[in-house]
């Protein structure tokens, strides 16, 4: 588990390679990079002062969706479909401070709000990576966006149902929730290197300014 922590730092890293020329899509999944670290690294002091940091995960929520559909919305040449992943953002967000004020209980692991996230996640990077193949003509392994999507959606694809689980069996089998926290730590360390290997990708070349032909020169002039 604390090898998934650290394996957190390789996405960052890897984006070094191309520091401000980093694309934007790419810019929000670094943010979200560091974001889990602070927030993993933040848990870990306080579980070593024996204070509980199960509640930390309430309030960061909604913060690491949004970070996610907002790049995920980035690799969207339609506009329908960027602006609803947009929307998404606010909408996700009332929904949880709903579920933690009605439902939750923010002493324990979360029975609603852990799958809604995951689930949601899941569904916006997979449709993301099937909207991107459909559309694509080149290598695919050159794209950062289908190694981003694809390690997204083995993060939040074993995160669905790991919360509700550990709530219903934490105080009877300690074990086998910790087991269950080893093979997420396992598969987040797989998704990081995947993640990563994204961020090194080559940057596509920005547009030279359009056609030469007479009738791109008059659209130009006018």
């Amino acid at each position: 588990m604390q090898a998934a922590i650290a394996s957190q730092v390789l996405p960052p890293l890897a984006a070094l390679r191309y520091g401000r020329r980093l694309p934007s899509a790419r810019r929000w999944i670094f943010l979200w990079a560091v974001l889990l670290l602070a927030y993993d690294l933040t848990q870990v002091a306080l579980l070593r002062r024996g204070q509980h940091n199960l509640w930390l995960r309430y309030p960061f929520g909604p913060i690491e969706a949004g970070v996610v559909l907002v790049a995920l919305s980035l690799w969207h040449g339609d506009s329908v479909a960027r602006l609803a992943l947009r929307v998404a953002v606010p909408v996700f967000t009332l929904i949880w401070i709903l579920l933690v004020a009605f439902v939750e209980r923010t002493d324990t692991f979360g029975l609603v709000t852990g799958p809604l996230q995951a689930l949601v996640l899941l569904v916006a990077s997979l449709g993301t990576l099937l909207f991107r193949v459909r559309t694509q003509e080149g290598r695919l392994s050159q794209e950062d966006w289908f190694w981003v999507c694809t390690g997204l959606s083995l993060w939040y694809g074993t995160s669905a149902a790991l919360e509700p689980l550990s709530r219903l069996l934490v105080a009877e089998h300690p074990s086998v929730v910790s087991s269950a926290y080893q093979v997420k730590a396992v598969v987040d360390i797989l998704a990081s290197l995947i993640i990563a290997r994204g961020m090194l990708c080559p940057i596509p070349p920005r547009p030279s300014g359009g056609s030469s032909s007479p009738e791109s020169s008059r659209l130009r002039s006018s």
